[in-house]
């Protein structure tokens, strides 16, 4: 029963709209985190999705607030990689180098079309 519910909530997840008023940052998020849904948990997958989706957080939370989510992202990138490997956090992927290298790389992209709107 539950294979039978959790194959029709995902056809339901593919069949679904991207929200509207989204902004490039949250739809590159939203899509992530759709196609990570589609997939077992278990799926080897979600350990390249899963980077991706950690440097699109990243990115889209730099954008959204540029000081805050630059402080928030510098702190909390290496501490969730860091909770994952010791046991004290779940995902979906396995704690890496390149979830936390990918996160950074979001960041770097915030800032440089933060700096380019600015100019």
């Amino acid at each position: 029963m539950d294979a039978t519910l959790a194959r029709q909530r995902n056809a339901m997840r593919q069949t679904m709209q991207q929200p509207q008023g989204l902004t490039e940052e949250q739809r590159a998020f939203y899509d992530l985190v759709q196609a990570r849904d589609a997939i077992p948990k278990d799926d080897p997958r979600q350990n390249v999705l899963g980077p991706r989706e950690h440097g699109a957080y990243a990115e889209m939370r730099v954008r959204e607030n540029p000081v805050f989510g630059l402080v928030e992202q510098l702190a909390a990138i290496p501490g969730y990689t860091a909770a994952k490997y010791a046991g004290l956090m779940g995902g979906r992927s396995k704690p890496s180098l390149d979830e936390m290298a990918e996160g950074y790389r979001g960041v770097g992209r915030a800032l440089k079309k933060n700096l380019l709107g600015v100019f």
